[in-house]
């Protein structure tokens, strides 16, 4: 009988192992095939103190954008599938909560205003290679 609930603690610990290595990708290994072009920095605010950010089949675009402090940035979903925005880690999401926006649909999107200053890094959990950056100044 304990041999039997050893080996179901065994088959639950190896199980759960492999969920987290499974859903924790290298991310040294995902930038160096996806590293940010120049053409895809972009430096804001536009006049409107507004930040449109692309979620496209291949990642957001533009993947870095720099941006004074008072700014929203939108999100819109043209990947054809849904996605979402949340913050770095993944797939823990801590290093900025405020900025787990959640999971929105194709065509729509969602948003948010910085107040803070800093270096904000944030992904796709449904497709955790298309990361992203906000810089705010």
């Amino acid at each position: 009988m304990n041999k039997i609930i050893l080996l179901g603690i065994i088959v639950l610990l190896i199980g759960i192992g492999a969920f987290f290595f499974r859903n924790s990708p290298n991310k040294d290994a995902m930038k160096e095939k996806s590293q940010p072009t120049t053409e895809a920095q972009t430096t804001f605010p536009t006049p409107s103190g507004e930040v449109t950010i692309s979620v496209t089949k291949s990642g957001f675009e533009p993947t870095t954008a720099t941006i004074k402090t008072g700014t929203k940035v939108t999100w819109v979903n043209n990947s054809g599938n849904a996605a979402t925005v949340n913050s770095d880690d993944h797939p823990f999401h801590k290093l900025y909560p405020k900025l787990n926006l959640g999971e929105f649909t194709e065509s729509s999107s969602v948003q948010m205003m910085f107040t803070e200053k800093g270096t904000y890094t944030y992904h796709d959990h449904l497709n955790p290679e298309r990361e992203g950056t906000i810089v705010v100044e």
